[in-house]
C-alpha cells in the first residue's frame, strides 16, 4: 500500500541546503576536502546570491527560483518552485515557513509538517563526518558555467547514501548536491543552472515582500532537549540509529483536547536527517505497513502496541536507504 510523504520531496533536499553549513573558512588554493567544506560553510554565512535550481528526485524534475541573503548577520532564504503547485519556502534566521494555497494537499498535513519542524542544531561537524564517511576530492568540473571542485563523501557502511558536493572554486558556494545509492544510481540531485552574486540590499530584491498566502505552515527550528527523560509522557525509545546520528531535536504536539500527543524526534549525522513520529493509531490503520519512496526520501509507517495494549502509529521519514529507515522504525520500543 502506498501513501504520500509528510513533506514535499523537494523541500527535504532544499531544507538540507538551507541549514547545513556554518563553519570556519580557509582561503588557501590547495585545500584539503575538510577545508573545502569549511570554506563552503563560511560562504553560506557571508555571501548574497540568487539563481535557478533544478531538482531531480529520481523520477521527476522540478525547477526552483532561489534567493539567499545575509541580513543583519542572519541567513534569509526564499525558495519558490516554478512548476507544480504554488508554494514558497522562506527562512529568516531560525524561523522557517512554508506558504501554500488553501487547496494545496500539504495544507491538510499541517500537524505533521509543523511537528517535524527543523532542528536548530542541524549543522555538520566536518571533522566528525570522517568517522562515518570517507571524504576526498573527487575531481573538477563546470556547474552553471562556473569552475567547481567535487568533494565526495562515501559512507563506510551501507546504511546511508554516497554524497557528491560540487563547490564553486571562486566563491566556495555549493553549486550541486548529488546523492547516489550503492550502485551509483542517482536518487536525488539538485544544482544551479543559473547563478550570480548580488549586492546586500534585501529591499531591492524584495525578499520581505511576501504575498498573502491562504495557508502558512510554521517550520520554526526546534530547540534540543538534552534529556528526554524530562518528558514524562514519552514512554518509548529507539533501539537503533545508524552510527554517527545524534539527537538534534524533540517535539511533543497536542493535536486536540482529550487526545494523546504526537511525539517526534529528529536525528542527524551532519549531512542528512531522519524524523520519527509516534502517535495514536486510527482504527483503520491497525496492523498495517506502508511505505513511500521518492528519490532519496523514504517514508514508512507501521502500527505497534504500547505497554498498555493501545495501538500506536510509528512513522519514519528520512533521506536514507529503505532498509535503514525500516530498521529504525522497527526499533521503536515502549518502556515497561
Amino acid at each position: 500500500m502506498k501513501f504520500r510523504s509528510h513533506q514535499p520531496h523537494y523541500i527535504s533536499a532544499i531544507v538540507v541546503y538551507c541549514v547545513l553549513f556554518c563553519f570556519s573558512n580557509s582561503f588557501a588554493q590547495d585545500r584539503s576536502p575538510i577545508e573545502w567544506l569549511r570554506a563552503m560553510g563560511v560562504a553560506q554565512q557571508e555571501l548574497n546570491y540568487k539563481g535557478t535550481l533544478s531538482y531531480f528526485n529520481g523520477d521527476e524534475l522540478t525547477t526552483l527560483d532561489y534567493l539567499h541573503m545575509v541580513v543583519n548577520g542572519e541567513v534569509h532564504q526564499r525558495v519558490t518552485p516554478l512548476d507544480g503547485p504554488s508554494r514558497k519556502l522562506i527562512r529568516e534566521g531560525l524561523n522557517v515557513s512554508l506558504e501554500l494555497d488553501r487547496d494545496d494537499e500539504l495544507a491538510q498535513m499541517r500537524d505533521k509538517i509543523e511537528a517535524g519542524g527543523i532542528s536548530s542544531t542541524f549543522n555538520p561537524r566536518f571533522d566528525k563526518l570522517a568517522e562515518t564517511y570517507n571524504i576526498k576530492v573527487g575531481g573538477t568540473g563546470r556547474i552553471a558555467d562556473r569552475s567547481a571542485v567535487c568533494i565526495t563523501l562515501s559512507p563506510k557502511e551501507r546504511d546511508r547514501y554516497r554524497i557528491h558536493l560540487w563547490i564553486d572554486k571562486q566563491t566556495s558556494i555549493l553549486l550541486r548536491w548529488d546523492m547516489r545509492d550503492h550502485d551509483k544510481r542517482p536518487v536525488s540531485i539538485w544544482q544551479f543552472t543559473e547563478f550570480e552574486l548580488i549586492e546586500e540590499d534585501s529591499d531591492r530584491h524584495s525578499f520581505a515582500n511576501r504575498s498573502s498566502p491562504a495557508v502558512t505552515l510554521d517550520l520554526q527550528s526546534k530547540a534540543v532537549k538534552k534529556d528526554r527523560d524530562e518528558d514524562e509522557d514519552v514512554h518509548w525509545h529507539l533501539d537503533w540509529v545508524p552510527e554517527g546520528f545524534e539527537l538534534s531535536g524533540t517535539n511533543i504536539q497536542d493535536l486536540a483536547p482529550g487526545r494523546e500527543s504526537t511525539h517526534n524526534v529528529m536525528y542527524t549525522d551532519g549531512m542528512v536527517a531522519v524524523s520519527v513520529f509516534v502517535e495514536p493509531a486510527p482504527k483503520s490503520h491497525e496492523g498495517m505497513e506502508m511505505e513511500s519512496v521518492s528519490g532519496s526520501t523514504v517514508v514508512v509507517s507501521h502500527t505497534i502496541q504500547d505497554r498498555t495494549g493501545r495501538s500506536k502509529l510509528v512513522t519514519v521519514v528520512g533521506d536514507l536507504p529503505k532498509t535503514t529507515i525500516w530498521r529504525i522504525a522497527r526499533g521503536v520500543s515502549f518502556d515497561p
